[in-house]
């Protein structure tokens, strides 16, 4: 019988996090401004250099995606609970 062993490396793997996205513009943000990467890095983000370059390589994306999170964020919608086809429906079916 062969018995497959775990090695120490995968018995302690780290859990992988995902960094929110206003992390993610903030370094975006501070490489545009010319921070070094080590200098991001040891300034309360405590991300590793693989995932600033990560980060940086999809600037693109991030800039896309931060741009449509913050345009939901700040349109307002005024909602009564019910679907507007419903409110046109009942004033067209309303008999003076």
């Amino acid at each position: 019988m062969l018995y497959w062993k775990c090695s120490k490396a995968t018995e302690h793997r780290k859990v992988r996090k995902s960094v929110p996205l206003n992390v993610k513009l903030d370094v975006i943000k501070r490489l545009d401004r010319g921070y070094g990467n080590v200098d991001i890095m040891r300034r309360a983000l405590c991300l590793s250099t693989s995932t600033i370059r990560s980060i940086y390589l999809q600037k693109d994306k991030i800039l896309k995606v931060g741009e449509l999170a913050i345009g939901s964020a700040n349109s307002k919608v005024a909602s009564s609970g019910r679907h507007p086809i419903t409110s046109k429906i009942e004033s067209l079916a309303q008999v003076d």
